[in-house]
């Protein structure tokens, strides 16, 4: 009499790595036409070809054009983050010891999200002026972004949002210093590196804190030339 057959349980690790690698070929795809095409011209239809899936595929795993480049915007900026607020978490501004490296972490952290979510900029302006589904979508990231400046100004400064919002303008500022539109300005419009804007930020932040003041000052002079 021969023995029961023993089932060996089901290992779908293969297919769960090549769905994996479908979607980092579609959102790789989609920054690509998007920044280059802009909203309008970046079609569903070409960015499946370019990543050799189906359109049905696409719309399956992301809901819509916006929600596509919505993925898009966010991975380019924070990566495996969900978003900018859990993107900032990890940087554990609270257990730095000065506001110097505070501002060294943000200054470092701002210039390499922008680098990858900047150029996606114009297409989502663009999305929103012509799609209702994107126009939502922009209001809740400004909106999320400016929760994100308070609890980064509160962090920056040693002080709780309570105090944040006593100082008119301060979590603005933070908000208008990391816009995606201040970054091309520097690295499109004028042709700066990088480097440039990472200064120009560096010493935005430096200037709040000696306006606002926190435990352990900054020292005169401490700001670098753009």
């Amino acid at each position: 009499m021969s023995s029961p057959r023993v089932r060996r349980p089901y290992d779908n690790t293969k297919r769960q790595q090549a769905a994996e690698e479908r979607q980092q070929r579609i959102l790789d795809v989609a920054t690509r036409r998007f920044v280059e095409l802009g909203w309008t011209r970046a079609t569903i239809a070409d960015i499946a070809a370019g990543a050799e899936v189906s359109e049905e595929l696409v719309l399956k795993r992301f809901g819509s054009k916006v929600r596509l480049l919505l993925t898009a915007f966010r991975r380019a900026g924070f990566g495996p983050a969900p978003d900018l607020d859990a993107a900032v978490a990890t940087l554990g501004l609270e257990d730095l010891g000065s506001v110097e490296e505070r501002i060294e972490a943000l200054t470092a952290f701002g210039t390499a999200a922008l680098a990858g979510l900047a150029p996606l900029v114009p297409a989502l302006k663009h999305a929103a002026d012509a799609d209702q589904e994107a126009a939502e979508v922009m209001r809740g990231l400004q909106q999320g972004r400016l929760a994100t400046s308070r609890r980064m100004a509160g962090l920056l400064l040693g002080v709780d949002e309570e105090t944040v919002d006593t100082h008119e303008g301060l979590a603005e500022t933070i908000y208008a210093l990391t816009t995606g539109e201040c970054y091309l300005a520097f690295t499109v419009e004028l042709g700066r590196p990088p480097s440039a804007y990472s200064v120009w930020l560096r010493n935005g932040l430096q200037d709040l804190v000696r306006r606002y003041g926190v435990d352990g000052s900054l020292e005169e002079g401490s700001a670098g030339p753009l």
